[in-house]
């Protein structure tokens, strides 16, 4: 970034002393964003925002307004921010194209986020790694294939109510419905798009494009699938229109070892354009709920992954985890005491595309929700980086949702409410 700063002698001392405190303001919000915690980033932005200068202002701005699912209002930013890039180092350059692209996507213009994602691999190929080069050649693939498909729409004639079905591994199910068909969905904010098998895809009349993409897991092993859209589906009384699916062979979502098949998953586009969803521990499941009362937001957004914000510590969150998993972070965070206290094993995490072995620990730990305390025995703890992004303490699954009666999800407000 470029910075002018104009310092007298009778003042200089003074001049330094304010300076060093903003910029060490500053760089504190610039560290939280690199690491993924926009909760804090939130906080120091709102006590520091009039001392920054306009270009980190705007830069913060935009995307903590994407991080919390603004995005019209940060695209309005990003563009602002692109009028003055001379302003930014290329790596910020890079990261407002990025949120550019993402802010693309959750308003479903695939061909603008198609060119956004073409201009960052030509302009600053030189600073991606090899893996960031391949995904970004993976988007391109990805929204290419989309640019003629409509915006996904979610119409909801009136709140829905059902009982979803817990599978065997504990997972809750929703009745998706075209024509007369219907299938059991995993519900799973975990997912970055929706996912059918080729089988349900064939049920669900989804149109399948001749593309294929490489799609992530938690082993961090890469599995090939196509891409497809969904005239409509419903959910009851909503329906949605032109949602876009992930689709996997058959196999990929099959599991022999525990006689375990998966139809399909609800991801992230659709839940969130749910307005506000409530399920509770036995599986009731309410959607379309005209919300009344905001809460604080503890709720985030890292490109299509949700994050919650926990005892100051940030999370991935996953309905479709049947347990909650630690990271590094987490083992760097407490390494001193996780060492003393627990021994050393080997874990199974398994996904799309199969199953791998990993050093690990099984530890205790208690969280704070809502004047409650919950300790979660025998957690499974990764001691190594498994992913190259990963960057939160961990990922919150089932175990500790279910130690509440009730959840509510809101993405508007961006809140998850235990009761």
């Amino acid at each position: 970034m470029k910075y002018f700063y104009y310092v007298f002698f009778l003042i200089a001392i003074q001049t330094i002393s304010v300076f060093g405190q903003q910029s060490s303001k500053k760089d504190s919000i610039y560290y939280y964003l690199e690491e993924d915690n926009f909760f804090k980033a939130q906080e120091l932005f709102a006590s520091e925002k009039k001392s920054l200068d306009q270009a980190s202002e705007l830069y913060i701005g935009l995307t903590l307004d994407n991080a919390f699912n603004r995005n019209q209002q940060s695209q309005k930013l990003v563009q602002q921010a692109i009028k003055r890039l001379s302003d930014y180092t290329d790596s910020i350059q890079h990261k407002i194209y990025e949120i550019k692209a993402d802010n693309e996507v959750k308003l479903y213009d695939y061909k603008a986020a198609l060119h956004t994602n073409e201009f960052i691999l030509k302009k600053f190929t030189h600073l991606l790694t090899t893996s960031e080069k391949e995904d970004t050649q993976n988007s391109i693939a990805l929204w290419g294939a989309l640019v003629e498909v409509p915006k996904q729409t979610v119409i909801i004639h009136e709140e829905f109510t059902c009982q979803m079905i817990i599978d065997k591994v504990g997972l809750k199910n929703l009745p998706i419905s075209v024509e007369k068909e219907t299938v059991q969905f995993i519900f799973d904010t975990g997912a970055n798009l929706s996912t059918v098998t080729e089988s349900t895809a064939k049920k669900m009349n989804i149109k399948i494009f001749p593309v294929q993409i490489k799609v992530g897991s938690i082993t961090g092993e890469k599995v090939e699938a196509n891409i497809g859209v969904c005239p409509v589906f419903r959910l009851g009384n909503i329906e949605v229109k032109n949602a876009i699916f992930i689709i996997f062979k058959d196999e990929h979502l099959s599991f022999a070892q525990i006689d375990y098949h998966i139809n399909g998953i609800l991801g992230y586009p659709v839940i969130a354009a749910l307005k506000e969803v409530h399920i509770t521990t036995d599986g009731h499941f309410m959607a379309g709920i005209a919300n009344k009362t905001p809460y604080k937001p503890n709720l985030a957004m890292k490109g299509l992954t949700p994050l919650i914000y926990i005892d100051n510590m940030h999370f991935t969150f996953d309905t479709g985890a049947a347990g909650t998993l630690f990271y590094k972070k987490y083992y760097d965070k407490y390494e001193s005491g996780i060492e003393q206290k627990y021994t050393p094993t080997q874990i199974q995490l398994g996904g799309a595309g199969g199953s791998k072995m990993f050093e690990a620990y099984l530890v205790e730990h208690t969280f704070h929700l809502y004047d409650k305390t919950i300790v979660l025995k025998d957690v499974q703890l990764l001691k190594e980086i498994i992913k190259p992004d990963e960057k939160v303490y961990g990922n919150i699954g089932q175990d500790l949702i279910g130690s509440f009666n009730k959840m509510i999800l809101n993405f508007k407000d961006m809140y998850i409410k235990f009761e």
